[in-house]
């Protein structure tokens, strides 16, 4: 028989009912239900302050965050397009510029996360990348990202998309992963991430992208 996933209790409810699926659905178009294997390598981007009030983030709450995205798609990251066209007014600070002679960071590190995951700025600066491995079999939601806008002055996330407001259109080609169930109501990692989930490098993110 098989087993359920450790955070089976996550999807016991009707999506309608579910607030775990209607937290998805805030960054995801039409989220559906996906089993996430044992032995799942799962990447996320991480960051260190919070911009809303300057407060570095704890480590935990990188970990015990439900946004990931599968193995493929951090390879995307690595191979990016050198000449990828910019999108109206992606690079809104100095830490979105990029500098280097190629890929990733020659079209700016956070600039490049923003525009393929819908990252506004307020939700953090992307400078840490994580990689963990799944130790057990766990459920998610799954789909595109949904585009998201922020006002351009003060980086406060905008309800609809217009001239005045900067949107970030997520990649089509990289599909999000919304796993429910990783932090307690404590803020600590559950029992879910603990049993389930091995954080493997938690590391500054141009660590990883070296041309």
């Amino acid at each position: 028989m098989t087993m359920p996933p450790l955070n089976a209790d996550c999807f016991q409810a009707a999506d309608a009912a579910n607030p775990h699926y209607r937290r998805a659905c805030e960054g995801i178009v039409n989220p559906r239900y996906k089993l996430l294997p044992a032995r799942t390598r799962l990447f996320r981007f991480g960051h260190t302050v919070d911009r809303r009030n300057g407060n570095n983030i704890p480590a935990v709450v990188n970990h015990t965050s439900p946004w990931w995205f599968s193995e493929s798609d951090f390879r995307n990251f690595l191979v990016a397009p050198t000449t990828r066209p910019a999108r109206s007014g992606f690079v809104l600070d100095p830490s979105d510029a990029g500098g280097g002679p190629s890929g990733f960071n020659s079209y700016g590190q956070n600039a490049l996360v923003r525009t393929r995951l819908a990252v506004v700025h307020q939700f953090g600066q992307a400078d840490r990348i994580l990689e963990a491995v799944l130790t057990a079999d766990l459920g998610c939601f799954t789909g595109k990202g949904k585009p998201i806008s922020e006002d351009p002055v003060t980086g406060s996330l905008a309800p609809l998309i217009t001239d005045s407001v900067t949107t970030w259109f997520a990649d089509a080609d990289v599909m999000q992963l919304f796993i429910p169930g990783l932090r307690n109501a404590s803020g600590g990692r559950s029992t879910v991430a603990s049993d389930a989930m091995r954080i493997v490098k938690d590391r500054p993110a141009h660590e990883f992208f070296v041309f």
